[in-house]
C-alpha cells in the first residue's frame, strides 16, 4: 500500500464524522447494541434460526447469535391495545407459539406474523396462559381454563379435566412420553395416560408455591420457588408421587428460577449461576464455574450453539459444553437507559434500576459490564465530563474513577465517608467545584473529591438532584421545586424568582449563556422545556403547546442544543429560539439520556441505546479539520518506518493531549500531555514496539477533540 492510500484511509475514518455533526442539519440514528437490562427467559429454535425473549421483547437471530432483530412489534395486540406480554415461547415442527395473558398465538413464517390459535378463549379476558409443553404430537397449554391439548397446531383444543375438581387452573406443566405432571398452587396432580384420568400426589409434599416441575425415567421434581418459605427448594419422588423426599444435597440457599432434565442431567438456573446434577445422584454442582455465579434466567443445549440467558449479559452462547463462553449480544436490546456520560471516547452507561455499569469504547457498537469494588447496590448517579475524575453514585455509597493508562472508567475507589449508607440522588460540576447531593444531605469539593464539606445549612429542606454552571455562577434545583443560584462556587446560595412549574424537574443545563430547565410531571403545567438567558431571573417556555413534552436530559455539542423528551429528540442551532424534532430512524421512541463527545448518544425507555449516524462530507473539499481551538492538519504512515506523522496547528496556547489506543480502549503511547502554544506543531510517533494492525488516536484541545484510526504496518 502507498503513502498516499494510507493517508486517504485514515483521513476517510477520521475527518467526515466530524464535520458532518457540526454540518449536518439531520440528525439519523441507529441503535447501539446495548446495554442490556432485560434478559432471555425463553428460547426457542427453528432450524437454525434462533428465537430469544422476555416478557417485554421478542428477538430473532438468522446468524447463530452473532446479531439479533426486535421483532416485538410483529406480536399481536391485545383486545384493549397492549402487547403480549410473553411468558412462553417453544416451537414444534416449523411453528412458532407463544402465550401470555389473555392469549396463545402462532406463526408459521419465523414470527413476522402471528395468529390466534386460543379463539375459544377469546371472549374470556381472564384467560391466561402460564406454560407450554410438547407431548409426543400434542401441544399443551397451562392456564386459567385447565390443561389445553391441540394435536392440530393449536386449530382445535380439548380441556383434560377429567377427573379433576371443577375449574382447576394450571402453574406449571411437565411431560415425559405419556406421563403428564402440572400443578395447581401448592397441588400437585399426574396422569400416567396422557391426561384420560389423573390423581393427585402431593399429599406428602409442603404447601407452598411452586415454581417448576420435572418427570424424568418416571421419577418426579417439584422445585419451591422461595428457599424462605421452605425447607428445602427441591423434593423428588421415586415411587410415582406416594413419599418425597429432599434433592438439595450440594446447592446453597438462593433463589431459583426453573428446573429442567436434559440428556440424562438435571439443571436447575438460579440467582447464583446454573446448577446440574446427574439424574442418578442428588449431588449438586455448578455447571459453568467460570461464569462466576452470574443470574441465569433460561438456557438452551440441545445442540450448538447452546444458549444462556444470564444477567449482566441477556444473552451467553458457547460451541460445545465447556467452551469458552461469549456475549452474543449484538442488537439484543431492552434497556430503559437513564444514565449515561461520555469522556474521550468512551461511554458509560446504566440501565434504570441496574446495579450494573456498561463500558463500550466503540461508540456503542459493543459494551462490557464493569463490575468495579462492589458488591453494588442499585445505581442512581454518573458524572464524568472530566475523564480523570469520574463519580458515580449508588444507593448507599459514592464511587470515584480516575483514568489509569488501561483507559477510562475501569477502576473504583468507594469513599468511606461521608457517602456510607446514603443514597446519592445527583452529581454535578463546574469548574473546580463538584457537588454531589444526596436525599438528607448537599456536599461540595474543591480538591478533585479528596475532601468533601457539607453545604446542607446553606440550602433549604429539601432533596436537592440536578446542577448547572455557567462563567458566573452555579445553579441546584430539586424536584420538589426550589431553584438557587450561587456566585462564590457553591458557599452561599440564594434562591430565584422564578415562573417556572411547581415541581416535576428533571434537568439543569448551561450553554453559551443559556440556562435550560427541563421538566417531565404529571400533568401539562409541569412539563416542558424553559430558558433564562439573565442567569435564572426570567424564563421562557421553548414549547408553546397546550400539551407540551416531557422533557428529560439537555447536551449541547458546540452550536447545537439537544433536548431528551418522551417525543424523541429536539435540536436547536440558535441557542435554544427554536427547536425542532430530530428523530430520522429513531421514531417517536421515548429517549431518557443523552450524551455528546463526537457522536451523539440517546438512552431511550425499554429499547436501548441509540447512536447519531451523520451524512458525511466530501474529504476533497476539505480535508482539514476545523475545531474552534484547533485544527488538525494531516496524519500519515509511512510504511516499514515503523513511524507515523502528525501535524495540526493550535490557534491559541493550551493544554493538548494525543494519544494512542488499542481498539479495546486501552492506551498503549501517550504522545502529547502537556501545555503547547499557539502554531503549527509537528510530532512523529515511532510504533515499532506495536504489532501491526488497527489503533485509535485522539487529539484533544481546549475542550475540543479529534479522533479517528491508524494502520501500523510491519
Amino acid at each position: 500500500m502507498s503513502r498516499m492510500n494510507i493517508y486517504l484511509a485514515i483521513v476517510l475514518l477520521a475527518v467526515p464524522r466530524y464535520h458532518a455533526f457540526v454540518q449536518a442539519q439531520v440528525v439519523v440514528w441507529e441503535q447501539s447494541t446495548g446495554p442490556i437490562h432485560g434478559v432471555a427467559t425463553q428460547f426457542a429454535r427453528i432450524d437454525e434460526v434462533l428465537f430469544a425473549g422476555n416478557r417485554n421483547a421478542l428477538f430473532r437471530s438468522v446468524d447463530g447469535g452473532d446479531s439479533w432483530s426486535d421483532i416485538t412489534d410483529k406480536l399481536p395486540l391485545l383486545p384493549w391495545g397492549d402487547r403480549l406480554r410473553m411468558r412462553n415461547l417453544l416451537s414444534w415442527n416449523s411453528m412458532l407459539f407463544v402465550s401470555g395473558p389473555a392469549g396463545i398465538y402462532r406463526s408459521g413464517d419465523q414470527g413476522d406474523s402471528w395468529s390466534n390459535v386460543g379463539q375459544i378463549f377469546s371472549d374470556d379476558l381472564n384467560f391466561n396462559s402460564t406454560d407450554l409443553a410438547l407431548a409426543a404430537d400434542r401441544l399443551l397449554v397451562a392456564s386459567s381454563a385447565g390443561l389445553l391439548a391441540s394435536t392440530d397446531f393449536g386449530s382445535s383444543w380439548l380441556v383434560l379435566d377429567k377427573g379433576l375438581p371443577a375449574d382447576t387452573p394450571v402453574d406449571h406443566l411437565a411431560v415425559e412420553a405419556e406421563g403428564i405432571l402440572f400443578s395447581n398452587g401448592s397441588t400437585v396432580y399426574h396422569s400416567s395416560d396422557s391426561g384420560t384420568s389423573w390423581r393427585e400426589v402431593s399429599a406428602d409434599l409442603v404447601d407452598s408455591f411452586i415454581a417448576s416441575l420435572a418427570l424424568f425415567d418416571g421419577d418426579y421434581y417439584v422445585l419451591f420457588e422461595s428457599p424462605f418459605l421452605v425447607p428445602e427448594l427441591l423434593y423428588r419422588s421415586t415411587n410415582e408421587g406416594n413419599d418425597w423426599s429432599p434433592f438439595n444435597h450440594g446447592l446453597g440457599t438462593f433463589d431459583v428460577n426453573d428446573f429442567r432434565v436434559s440428556a440424562a442431567t438435571l439443571y436447575l438456573t438460579s440467582d447464583k449461576g446454573l446448577w446440574q446434577a446427574p439424574a442418578s445422584a442428588a449431588e449438586w454442582s455448578q455447571a459453568l464455574p467460570l461464569l462466576r455465579e452470574r443470574p441465569v434466567r433460561a438456557f438452551d443445549f440441545t445442540r450448538p450453539p447452546l444458549l444462556l440467558g444470564t444477567r449482566p449479559d441477556a444473552v451467553l452462547r458457547s460451541s460445545a459444553p465447556g467452551a469458552e463462553w461469549t456475549a452474543a449480544n449484538h442488537g439484543f436490546v431492552d434497556s430503559d437507559v437513564r444514565l449515561m456520560t461520555s469522556a474521550e471516547g468512551t461511554l458509560l452507561a446504566i440501565p434504570h434500576g441496574s446495579a450494573e455499569l456498561f463500558r463500550s469504547v466503540d461508540e456503542g457498537r459493543t459494551w462490557l459490564s464493569i463490575l468495579p469494588n462492589g458488591p453494588f447496590d442499585e445505581l442512581s448517579a454518573l458524572h464524568g465530563v472530566n475523564p480523570n475524575l469520574i463519580l458515580l453514585g449508588g444507593e448507599s455509597a459514592l464511587f470515584r474513577s480516575s483514568r489509569t493508562q488501561d483507559g477510562i472508567g475501569l477502576q473504583w475507589n468507594r469513599y468511606a465517608t461521608p457517602f456510607d449508607g446514603q443514597r446519592i440522588l445527583g452529581l454535578g460540576s463546574a469548574r473546580s467545584t463538584w457537588i454531589a447531593m444526596t436525599e438528607s444531605a448537599t456536599f461540595r469539593t474543591t480538591d478533585a473529591a479528596a475532601s468533601w464539606i457539607d453545604i446542607s445549612d446553606a440550602l433549604p429542606d429539601v432533596s436537592f438532584r440536578y446542577l448547572a454552571a455557567d462563567d458566573a455562577a452555579l445553579y441546584i434545583g430539586s424536584p420538589q421545586g426550589p431553584l438557587l443560584r450561587s456566585t462564590d462556587d457553591g458557599l452561599t446560595w440564594e434562591s430565584l424568582p422564578s415562573n417556572l412549574p411547581a415541581a416535576g424537574l428533571q434537568t439543569l443545563y448551561c450553554h453559551r449563556g443559556g440556562l435550560f430547565a427541563g421538566y417531565a410531571g404529571n400533568n401539562a403545567q409541569t412539563r416542558g422545556l424553559f430558558r433564562s438567558t439573565d442567569g435564572g431571573t426570567t424564563w421562557l417556555a421553548a414549547f408553546l403547546e397546550t400539551d407540551p413534552p416531557a422533557i428529560y436530559d439537555v447536551q449541547a455539542y458546540r452550536e447545537s442544543v439537544f433536548a431528551a423528551s418522551n417525543s424523541g429528540v429536539f435540536r436547536s442551532s440558535d441557542g435554544g429560539d427554536s427547536w425542532r424534532l430530530a428523530n430520522a430512524a429513531l421514531g417517536s421512541r421515548s429517549v431518557r439520556s443523552l450524551s455528546a463527545d463526537q457522536t451523539l448518544f440517546a438512552g431511550t425507555q425499554r429499547r436501548g441505546v441509540y447512536r447519531s449516524v451523520l451524512p458525511p462530507t466530501n474529504v476533497a473539499e476539505d480535508s482539514v479539520l476545523d475545531v474552534t481551538m484547533l485544527e488538525l492538519e494531516e496524519i500519515s504512515a509511512i510504511p516499514g518506518s515503523g513511524s507515523t506523522q502528525f501535524s495540526f496547528s493550535l490557534r491559541a496556547g493550551c493544554l493538548v493531549r494525543l494519544y494512542i489506543t488499542d481498539l479495546r480502549g486501552r492506551i498503549v503511547a501517550t504522545l502529547i500531555d502537556q501545555m503547547r502554544g499557539s502554531g503549527r506543531h509537528h510530532l512523529s510517533w515511532r510504533n515499532g514496539h506495536l504489532p501491526s494492525g488497527l489503533y485509535a488516536w485522539r487529539l484533544s484541545a481546549a475542550g475540543e477533540s479529534a479522533a479517528g484510526s491508524v494502520l501500523v504496518l510491519r
